[in-house]
């Protein structure tokens, strides 16, 4: 539109020129050709006339210099006008140009430090998942080697109960057969008969009387009756002998769980383990001390007479003194587990 306007302007200014100057030359001709008229008719006038006419003339230029002048200034004016225009929108356009770029600028940087951001970000997280990730490991692993060091004390104080537990069975079952053997041995050397076979000394017959015979028999738990042969200055701890040896003989002085429960309640036994039966004889602390020693490794037991009823605990008084006759029948009670 604006060029199309620029042309039309410049048309229209060409035209104006023309018809000034075409005006110009008419009026050039006739002022000649009057003067021509004039000079033929009044020559007297001629330089008059000419000096007016070349006044007018001269006039007539200068009007239509300042007319082209006018002219020239106005199309000077249009153009410049017409090259503001283009240059507003020139400026117009880059400007909008820079203030697109420059947004489009914006843009990108905001979203690569939105993307920096979510990025550090991102990090920090796997990080952080790390850091758990390792502190959780950690604690697994220490939580491990807890267990692991509390499996391996439980085994080593499984390990050493069941070693003390071996050498207190045994020192148990070897005070056992100490205490066994020497209750055989005092029967025998004391010259006790009985009828279970259990002792037999060829060397020891005739060694009691008859006039102080006294026969005694036991009766034990499983229904069999020994009977035993004393004297009346016995004590009544041979006869405990006897008993124990029977006991012995059919596994009812103890077994396996009462060697456990020796073990567990019965902590007097490691205590003690230095003052066997054995050692401690009949003469140097009596019977009654020897049963406390037999507490601790069988069952405990005791005699006694049904009718009327009575029961023999002093294992150091003699059977004379017991009042039990010449024949006495005794119920052998064993207080197990």
């Amino acid at each position: 539109v604006g060029d199309k306007s620029k042309g039309t302007v410049e048309s229209d200014a060409k035209q104006v020129i023309c018809s000034i100057e075409n005006a110009d030359g008419n009026k050039k001709a006739d002022s000649i050709q009057c003067i021509r008229d004039n000079n033929a008719s009044k020559p007297k006038r001629l330089d008059h006339v000419l000096e007016i006419r070349a006044k007018q003339q001269e006039k007539l230029e200068r009007s239509v210099k300042s007319t082209r002048q006018q002219q020239k200034k106005k199309r000077q004016a249009i153009h410049s006008s017409f090259d503001d225009d283009a240059a507003d929108e020139a400026y117009e356009r880059r400007r909008n140009l820079i203030i697109a770029e420059e947004k489009a600028l914006l843009q990108q940087k905001q979203h690569q430090a939105q993307q920096q951001s979510q990025l550090q970000l991102q990090q920090e997280e796997d990080r952080a998942q790390q850091q758990a990730l390792r502190e959780l490991e950690e604690m697994e692993r220490m939580a491990i080697l807890q267990q692991q060091d509390v499996e391996y004390q439980e085994a080593l104080i499984r390990d050493q109960e069941r070693a003390q537990k071996q050498t207190l069975e045994n020192e148990i079952k070897s005070r056992r057969e100490v205490a066994i053997e020497q209750a055989k041995q005092r029967l025998v050397a004391a010259g006790v008969q009985n009828n279970s076979g259990i002792t037999h000394d060829e060397s020891a017959k005739g060694a009691i009387g008859n006039e102080d015979t006294i026969k005694v028999r036991l009766l034990l738990p499983s229904g069999r009756r020994v009977e035993g042969t004393f004297s009346a200055h016995h004590v009544m701890g041979l006869v405990y002998d006897l008993a124990l040896l029977i006991l012995d003989s059919e596994h009812l002085l103890w077994n396996q769980e009462y060697i456990s429960q020796d073990i567990q309640q019965k902590h007097g036994v490691e205590d003690s383990r230095h003052e066997t039966i054995g050692s401690a004889g009949v003469d140097s602390c009596g019977y009654n001390d020897a049963r406390t020693g037999w507490k601790q490794i069988f069952y405990s037991f005791s005699l006694v007479i049904t009718f009327p009823p009575q029961s023999f605990d002093n294992l150091n008084m003699a059977l004379g003194e017991c009042g039990i006759g010449s024949s006495a029948m005794l119920m052998v009670v064993v207080e197990s587990d």
